[in-house]
């Protein structure tokens, strides 16, 4: 019924990348690299999700450490809430955006695209710098658990580097390949 305009009758229409032969499977290095990316994501999201229930389960001790300011420094209650509720937002969009990440760099890593590996290396140092300053600000038990899911994401990152630059990674990254 519809015929494709790559195609003739001698020559077979075009598949997409994915069932393409000139794209070699990914070598057993990078599959392991995108299994830890895959966990990073899981880690991430978890991260966002115990953020957000420890935000709106602190709601109310914001509310109380709000009406104990003096009267020119307090929130009026719809600014509180609008706070408040643009917080537990950005909170949202933040989890998001980090397992959306992870996804795609393991997506781009499986596709063998250098320029992948080298911004997964280069969010690894950011993701390390965040990690350690949160470690200064250690003094709860609820910065605790944030900051045991935090090492728990570095932890997926550095596997995942681990994989990515290992000897036998290196064919399936050539830049000029891709």
């Amino acid at each position: 019924m519809f015929k494709s305009f790559t195609s003739s009758d001698t020559k077979p229409a075009a598949k997409g990348a994915a069932g393409s032969a000139a794209t070699p499977a990914p070598p057993e290095t990078v599959s392991r690299a995108v299994r830890f990316m895959f966990a990073g994501a899981a880690a991430s999201f978890v991260w966002g999700l115990y953020l957000i229930i420890v935000t709106v389960s602190s709601r109310s001790a914001a509310l109380a450490a709000n009406n104990s300011l003096s009267a020119g420094k307090r929130m009026t209650p719809s600014q509180f809430n609008s706070a408040f509720t643009g917080i537990v937002i950005y909170y949202v969009a933040l989890t998001l955006a980090f397992v959306a990440l992870w996804m795609w760099m393991a997506r781009m890593n499986k596709a063998g695209r250098n320029w992948a590996r080298i911004t997964s290396t280069v969010l690894f140092a950011v993701w390390t710098y965040e990690a350690y300053r949160s470690i200064t600000a250690l003094s709860t038990w609820i910065v605790l658990g944030l900051m045991i899911i935090m090492l728990v994401i570095w932890g997926a990152g550095l596997g995942a580097l681990y994989y990515l630059w290992r000897p036998e990674s290196k064919a399936y990254f050539k830049p000029a390949a891709r």
